[in-house]
């Protein structure tokens, strides 16, 4: 059985006298990934903080090893929750050199190859972070975090300015944490970034936990029976795509070239598919315009 990792008993957290976290009551168990999922403003950030050590709670306690978070000094636990401007004035590469030799970690620039192009590791050696822009800045202080490998991870809106590949990078490299048993907890609006990372979700609230639940209970919490989605249909080519028009009529909407959408509950869906492989449509994928998932998520979002 995995152990708690990080225990949060009762939290309450007031900045200039407005209460900004009520009551909050979760546990995390070694090596799983959870998302905070709630509205600007809803506490998000500042529960990222009270974990990390940052904002002491007016009451309530939180354990990281069964350790009082702010009693004890824990190397174990990194933190991206805003990009510092202490570091402006290093270089990239001088800042990575700090930071992994303040963690009794190796600097190597074979290590960071991975992470960066070659042109980038010329920007790392000469310019300033302050010149960097916001991406590249994000990039660097994410690389100094994966180099010390933490064995707990809170990160506060991660992918924000990040460009493709770099954002699939973060998302190995979170992966990779995770088989080695670390713990992370991600606050972002990316809904993609979350649904494939995170097994589970705490929805935070004017300062509240107001859901916590596991990806696979999502589905179970949305009728699919009668609920009108909007799925996309690819049709492999112009025959099928002309009887596709017969039997559907002004219900198929064409996206592009061959894919076209239809609004309709999942029953519906599966009364047309019937009629669609009677007529020997040829359909290549089917999938939701937005995943149900992404509904869900949406109310918790206003």
């Amino acid at each position: 059985m995995k152990n708690e990792v990080i225990i949060c008993n009762n939290i309450s957290l007031s900045i200039k006298n407005k209460k900004i976290l009520k009551n909050i009551n979760f546990s995390i168990f070694q090596g799983e990934i959870i998302a905070l999922i709630g509205p600007n403003g809803a506490g998000k950030t500042t529960l990222l903080k009270a974990v990390s050590g940052l904002l002491k709670p007016d009451i309530g306690e939180i354990l990281i090893f069964n350790k009082n978070i702010y009693r004890s000094y824990i190397p174990e636990i990194k933190a991206f929750i805003e990009i510092p401007s202490a570091f402006d004035y290093f270089t990239g590469e001088e800042f990575l050199k700090y930071f992994t030799a303040l963690n009794n970690k190796e600097f190597s620039v074979e290590k960071i190859f991975e992470f960066f192009s070659q042109e980038e590791l010329e920007l790392l050696k000469k310019k300033k972070i302050s010149e960097y822009s916001h991406g590249k800045k994000q990039k660097v202080f994410l690389t100094a975090i994966f180099l010390c490998e933490p064995q707990i991870l809170l990160l506060d809106e991660p992918t924000i300015a990040l460009d493709v590949s770099t954002l699939r990078l973060l998302t190995q490299k979170i992966l990779e944490l995770k088989e080695k048993g670390c713990t992370i907890i991600i606050s972002s609006h990316d809904f993609h970034f979350v649904n494939t990372l995170c097994e589970r979700i705490l929805f935070i609230k004017d300062g509240e936990i107001v859901s916590d639940i596991r990806q696979p209970e999502i589905l179970d919490k949305i009728d699919l029976s009668s609920r009108i989605f909007q799925y996309l249909l690819t049709i492999k080519d112009d025959l099928s795509i002309e009887k596709a028009k017969e039997i559907m009529r002004k219900a198929l909407k064409k996206i592009n070239d061959n894919v076209y959408m239809i609004e309709c509950t999942f029953l519906q869906l599966q009364e047309i598919l019937k009629q669609l492989v009677e007529k020997q449509v040829r359909i290549l994928e089917i999938k939701y315009y937005k995943d149900p998932t992404e509904i869900f998520f949406e109310k918790f979002l206003q």
